[in-house]
């Protein structure tokens, strides 16, 4: 059983990238050229229903499956744990979906100075 993957940012924080290697089962790289699209989405621990962020990922090398997602002002204001998702929207193939994840993302409170 493969680790559960953590990403911890700091409240109020952004401009940094959050990297992602897209893998397939087995852990090869998955070639994301074909896709029209990835999309990084973010809800409320144990409630999927409760989106707190939908973003654009950019492709940094599409036969390797790097990308990355820019974090933009008040993304992550509020501390706490969330879930998170990459999913992919495949042109061939019909418009395929395929989600990778889900990821614990922490976001951690800044002491104010």
């Amino acid at each position: 059983m493969a680790e559960p993957i953590v990403i911890t940012v700091a409240a109020y924080n952004f401009g940094f990238d959050i990297p992602f290697a897209l893998l397939d089962a087995d852990g090869t790289a998955y070639d994301v050229t074909d896709f029209d699209s990835l999309t990084f989405f973010v809800w409320k621990y144990r409630d999927v229903n409760d989106n707190i962020l939908t973003g654009t990922v950019d492709v940094d090398t599409a036969a390797l499956g790097l990308c990355h997602y820019t974090v933009v002002e008040h993304d992550f204001d509020i501390a706490g744990s969330y879930l998170c998702i990459v999913q992919g929207l495949e042109a061939a193939g019909g418009g395929k979906r395929i989600s990778w994840g889900p990821a614990t993302l922490n976001v951690m409170a800044v002491p104010h100075t």
